[in-house]
């Protein structure tokens, strides 16, 4: 390709923290033929439909870009369980499966290059302790705390044995008050799990 191809990278490289999209892409003057040859030959590194990464723009993917890309294609996702539990410094292990909810009738397509496990969630309770992690890369939603400990509950099946485990051992170390206990089995009756969230917790 020709070297103003590579110079209309190189000046989103200074204007953007590592992530591109097409649309700023063909601003630049980037063909579509062009973007694909620059896939090819890995200037750029498909995230998903319309979102890259740009490998050689100097910058480091930050330590949480799974969650800023998941919120990159749908705005609307949120880290949950134990995923949330993770990235908030609940736990130091990090699950294989990045755990992802999203409103029940939300039907948007989310393929990623790292494994998903995606929850549906009903609206009466995607936006019970909610909240919004700002970065330089991107922002993204997770629950808290204690709603992850008891969505790990809820969606027990799905997490890895020892990564539950780990997750209520540190609940149990972390948490002393009764009143936290209260909080989190009133959310557990809400979502018709109570009887099993008391006998973990």
């Amino acid at each position: 390709m020709r070297p103003l191809t590579y110079e209309r990278l190189e000046n989103l490289y200074t204007h953007s923290c590592g992530y591109t999209t097409t649309r700023e892409l063909l601003a630049q003057g980037l063909t579509n033929r062009q973007i694909a040859a620059l896939l090819q030959e890995q200037y750029l590194e498909k995230i998903a439909n319309g979102y890259f990464w740009m490998p050689r723009c100097g910058r480091q993917k930050p330590a949480d870009y799974k969650p800023v890309e998941v919120c990159f294609v749908n705005h609307d996702a949120v880290i949950v369980a134990d995923s949330a539990c993770f990235y908030q410094g609940f736990i130091s292990v990090e699950p294989p499966t990045l755990s992802v909810g999203t409103r029940r009738n939300d039907r948007r397509h989310m393929v990623f290059p790292f494994d998903t496990t995606r929850h549906y969630l009903a609206e009466s309770g995607y936006n019970i302790d909610k909240l919004k992690i700002e970065t330089e890369f991107g922002d993204y939603q997770v629950y808290d705390i204690g709603r992850s400990v008891c969505d790990c509950i809820r969606f027990r099946e799905s997490i890895e044995p020892h990564i539950f485990d780990l997750i209520i051992d540190t609940y149990h170390k972390e948490f002393h008050d009764p009143q936290t206990r209260d909080r989190l089995l009133a959310y557990a009756r809400k979502m018709k799990f109570e009887d099993t969230a008391k006998a973990i917790l």
